[in-house]
């Protein structure tokens, strides 16, 4: 069957909570469950809107045939 299939998903966001946490100026670990809801969130939005992926993934194509018979 001809098309192109993920092979291995992404396996990170495009940004880290250690990088949310730096630009909030947060210490705590008090947020981090509702800093990681955003990060997921955002990361989703992002990648919808933009139709494309936006860390690596592993994608495969698989084609029937090259020669038009």
């Amino acid at each position: 069957m001809a098309g192109l299939t993920v092979t291995t998903a992404e396996t990170q966001y495009a940004i880290s909570s250690t990088e949310v946490k730096n630009y909030l100026r947060i210490d705590g670990s008090d947020d981090d469950t509702v800093i990681t809801s955003l990060i997921i969130a955002s990361h989703e939005w992002a990648k919808n809107y933009t139709a494309r992926s936006l860390t690596t993934q592993t994608l495969k194509l698989s084609i029937d045939s090259i020669y038009d018979t």
